[in-house]
């Protein structure tokens, strides 16, 4: 009726790169359906990215000296990354800043 309510699900898909074949099949089947309506795909990470999460959490390294030297550090000059890894780095920087804040 008119008066349900709505329900959103969401859904994440993480393909591996090789499986070009199973991603383009589910591209297909989202696209051609009237009832998903799909988000747009996440891409790779860029250096500006991780320039943002360091200006927004600036308790992890206050001054921006410090944020370039770790995000220097972390993820060096590549152009871009995947979430995984960035993921990885950005909970060891976390962890270190954590034990440093805690003391040990």
């Amino acid at each position: 009726p008119p008066s349900a309510p709505t329900y959103l699900f969401f859904f994440g898909i993480i393909f591996e790169e090789e499986d070009e074949a199973l991603q383009e099949e589910v591209r297909q089947v989202v696209t051609r359906s009237d009832l998903i309506k799909p988000l747009p795909e996440l891409d790779m990470v860029l250096p500006k990215d991780i320039a943002r999460w360091f200006s927004k959490y600036t308790v992890v390294a206050p001054d921006s000296e410090k944020r370039k030297a770790l995000r220097q550090q972390y993820f060096g000059d590549a152009p871009e990354f995947y979430m995984e890894d960035v993921e990885k780095r950005l909970r060891r920087i976390i962890a270190e800043h954590n034990a440093r804040s805690l003391g040990n």
